[in-house]
């Protein structure tokens, strides 16, 4: 495994346009830098158990040919991956341990044996509504439930024209009546 990442890094380059080895060569602890990198991807591998080493391998060519946010070859990368394409290699590895639960118990017992009998007997019968009942609700709903009542056009009609006349016989203000004053009364005979 350790000499496939390092291969798939020296390559990175040529398949993906990401110089990571050259930056990677330029620090002056190049190779110990590598190492560190490269042990750190072994232990997500390791990690890993229910997957074979090709497996892992396939995953990460995947990886690296199909990911279009992959910008580096490194440990949390290889997570990433893993976690997103390995998923349906996770039941087929796994192993499972059947172990014997021993006798039941007489209240567990008693417990299954009052439940098939109630299964025995069949599904308990539902109550029906009958056509007759179900409009017998709805009118009831009917007269329960009044709608709010609207305005007609001659109450908008009023509360312009009391708008109106607040505007001409009142001070904006403060309210006060105005000198040319009159009754609302005869303000609507005027108009």
């Amino acid at each position: 495994m350790k000499s496939f990442l390092t291969q798939q890094l020296r390559e990175l380059e040529a398949r993906t346009g990401i110089r990571q080895m050259y930056f990677l060569n330029q620090k002056p602890d190049a190779l110990s830098q590598v190492n560190i990198l490269i042990d750190a991807m072994l232990e997500v591998c390791a990690e890993y158990t229910y997957l074979t080493d090709e497996v892992k391998k396939a995953l990460i060519s995947r990886g690296i040919k199909e990911d279009k946010e992959f910008d580096s070859l490194n440990a949390r990368t290889i997570r990433a991956w893993f976690d997103l394409y390995g998923g349906k290699y996770f039941e087929a590895g796994m192993t499972y341990e059947v172990t014997d639960p021993g006798p039941i118990s007489e209240e567990t017992q008693r417990l299954i044996n009052q439940f098939q009998a109630s299964l025995s007997q069949g599904p308990k019968e539902v109550p029906t509504v009958s056509r007759y009942e179900v409009l017998k609700a709805k009118e009831r709903l009917k007269t329960v439930s009044k709608p709010y009542p609207s305005s007609t056009e001659e109450d908008y009609r009023l509360y312009n024209l009391k708008l109106e006349y607040a505007k001409k016989y009142y001070h904006p203000h403060t309210g006060k009546k105005l000198d040319n004053w009159i009754t609302f009364e005869a303000y609507l005979k005027q108009v």
